[in-house]
């Protein structure tokens, strides 16, 4: 992990597309602005691991359809 010492209003790059401005300071908080090109997804993390676990549970559940299951729709649907 980097870390890094900024103050508001500096910036921090990665790569050429993503920047990071700190926007605020508090005693125990920190904002942070994210400028981004629109195809990149941003999330909270909270956020990010609630959507994996989501998509997890719906590949597992006892009556989801497996890949064959879709495949095999697609090639009823190509011959009609």
């Amino acid at each position: 992990m980097l870390v890094l010492t900024r103050r508001t209003n500096q910036r921090i790059k990665i790569g050429k597309d993503i920047e990071l401005v700190i926007t605020e300071v508090k005693p125990d908080l920190v904002r942070v602005g994210i400028i981004a090109p629109k195809d990149v997804p941003i999330f909270r993390a909270e956020v990010y691991e609630a959507i994996e676990r989501a998509n997890r549970d719906a590949a597992l559940a006892p009556n989801a359809p497996g890949i064959s299951d879709i495949l095999q729709g697609i090639v009823e649907k190509s011959e009609k």
